[in-house]
């Protein structure tokens, strides 16, 4: 079993289901953008398909605060509250 205690294994399956749909497929094969905006829950491979397949700038947002695990990935430095003496 995988473990989903960061978000990354549910990101995944997030992905996999997204780019298996036949809509998502259609709008992946025929459509073009001039900026992406996306969730940033999850959803690692929405950074990919701005990047390399509609070749465009991506905006990620997220209404939650971020995982700490994501924290590298984007540059952040570790919250030091969160930190314990």
């Amino acid at each position: 079993m995988l473990c989903r205690d960061d978000g990354r294994v549910y990101g995944v399956e997030m992905c996999q289901t997204l780019l298996q749909s036949p809509k998502a497929q259609a709008v992946v094969t025929n459509a073009t953008f001039d900026l992406v905006i996306y969730d940033t829950v999850s959803n690692d491979c929405m950074i990919g398909l701005a990047h390399h397949q509609f070749k465009c700038p991506f905006i990620g947002y997220s209404a939650v605060p971020t995982l700490p695990s994501y924290y590298d990935d984007y540059g952040l430095p570790m919250d030091a509250s969160s930190i314990p003496d």
